[in-house]
């Protein structure tokens, strides 16, 4: 996930996009938000924009990640 600055708006990406997951798409659902046309993204497209903030959640995506600038936070926090 990336917050790119001063938007408010929260990116989703992985590094190595499939499908939106069957079981987001109910989790979502139970909040009352629609992600079902949603497409599993790249962090490749969002390569070119300032972000404030990357987090990763596996060992995976931390060490796969692409280069982000000086100013951008990375945070990791794995999970099993």
């Amino acid at each position: 996930a990336a917050s790119a600055p001063g938007s408010g708006q929260t990116l989703s990406a992985g590094t190595r996009p499939s499908i939106v997951r069957p079981e987001a798409i109910a989790a979502m659902a139970e909040i009352g938000i629609d992600i079902s046309g949603h497409r599993s993204k790249s962090v490749d497209e969002f390569a070119d924009r300032e972000i404030d903030y990357v987090l990763t959640v596996c060992d995976n995506a931390r060490e796969n990640c692409p280069y982000f600038p000086a100013r951008t936070r990375l945070i990791h926090h794995a999970f099993e």
